[in-house]
């Protein structure tokens, strides 16, 4: 959908499952824990003609999203390409979360302020995130991709949350569709993205997202928290 660069790609194949070797006992109970409460989350991504406008424009609507108790928790935007835009925010319910991606008055104005191209939009349940604190890392990515069971693929993955911090990677956010929990959406902070990159063509990689129950190509954006 979107264009991203080499690095980005290179970053986020690590990202996916982390290192394939044990972690210590400690670090398996340094999980995330699920979020509370009947919120869910939107995530809209898309190109815009020109940032800078853009966001004058969005930061403007402010009436219109709370018409809907939309609520923006944060904006990113591509860290090689700043026209590519992506926004997280809360809604009290999947019901008012529906109701305002698919009001007439969102689709005009999103028209009005530059938006181009394919809009990506997602409905997330509440969670699971991390206690970091996600000011700490400007730098992120996200990422998209299918599991075979949740469940499991979640136990492995809270399994090597200390193998991803070592290797400059740090779990902000999990979570997939309210209607279907196959669909795996996360956000990590990044310390430094090279030394994940020597990790992405090895075998081990490739193992471990095969025992996880990845399946299909994973989709990620490594964007850049706006000030």
């Amino acid at each position: 959908m979107f264009h991203t660069s080499k690095r980005m790609f290179l970053t986020i194949s690590l990202v996916l499952m982390g290192i394939v070797s044990c972690s210590s006992e400690q670090e398996k109970q340094r999980v995330t824990t699920a979020n509370t409460g009947t919120n869910v989350v939107i995530v809209l991504g898309h190109e815009v003609n020109d940032y800078e406008v853009w966001k004058q424009s969005f930061e403007n609507r402010q009436a219109l999203r709370d018409e809907f108790g939309v609520s923006v928790s944060s904006i990113l935007h591509g860290e090689d390409t700043p026209q590519l835009v992506w926004i997280m925010a809360t809604a009290p319910s999947k019901e008012a979360a529906e109701t305002f991606l698919e009001d007439v008055g969102t689709a005009r104005t999103m028209e009005s302020d530059g938006v181009v191209g394919e809009v990506y939009r997602a409905i997330l349940d509440k969670g699971y995130s991390s206690s970091v604190d996600g000011a700490a890392y400007p730098e992120r990515i996200i990422v998209q991709h299918a599991v075979k069971d949740f469940a499991k693929w979640k136990s492995v993955f809270d399994g090597h949350i200390g193998s991803r911090e070592r290797m400059g990677v740090v779990d902000i956010f999990v979570s997939h569709p309210v209607d279907d929990s196959t669909d795996v959406h996360m956000m990590f902070g990044v310390t430094d993205a090279e030394k994940v990159m020597d990790y992405m063509t090895s075998d081990a990689l490739r193992i471990a997202m095969k025992l996880s129950g990845v399946v299909g190509e994973p989709k990620a954006y490594f964007v850049r928290v706006a000030e």
